[in-house]
């Protein structure tokens, strides 16, 4: 009995000093939807590359396809936007229905140490009535 006890005292301890493995909502602080759904991404990674610079993969998958705008926003460390000319713009993107779509990024620079993207889905605003 003792021994059960000890062996789960220890388990207690050590595994609470662990670090818990990010969930997928803290993962996606940096993906931000308008008009769309979120549940659309599979999964979501971020890293700095060899390089140097900030790289991150979004894993989309739709039951509908969807066509689907984003802009990327690079900011520095301490959270100020940086001026990327590439990625000012909204780009479209479509998602086929029941595949997978992987959108990748690269920072333009070093300087880039966080990123937010906005994703908005186009609905159609004309709608014929028969």
């Amino acid at each position: 009995m003792k021994k059960v006890a000890f062996l789960a005292l220890f388990l207690a301890f050590f595994g609470g000093c662990t670090n818990p493995s990010p969930t997928p909502l803290e993962s996606q602080q940096h993906l931000y939807f308008n008009a769309m759904p979120s549940d659309i991404v599979q999964s979501f990674k971020k890293r700095f590359n060899a390089n140097g610079l900030l790289e991150c993969e979004i894993t989309f998958k739709s039951s509908a396809d969807m066509e689907v705008y984003y802009r990327i926003i690079w900011l520095d460390s301490q959270g100020f936007e940086l001026k990327d000319s590439l990625n000012k713009e909204w780009r479209r993107i479509f998602i086929n229905a029941n595949r997978e779509f992987v959108l990748t990024k690269l920072a333009p620079n070093k300087d880039a140490k966080d990123f937010k993207i906005y994703f908005e889905r186009k609905i159609n605003e004309y709608k014929k009535y028969y």
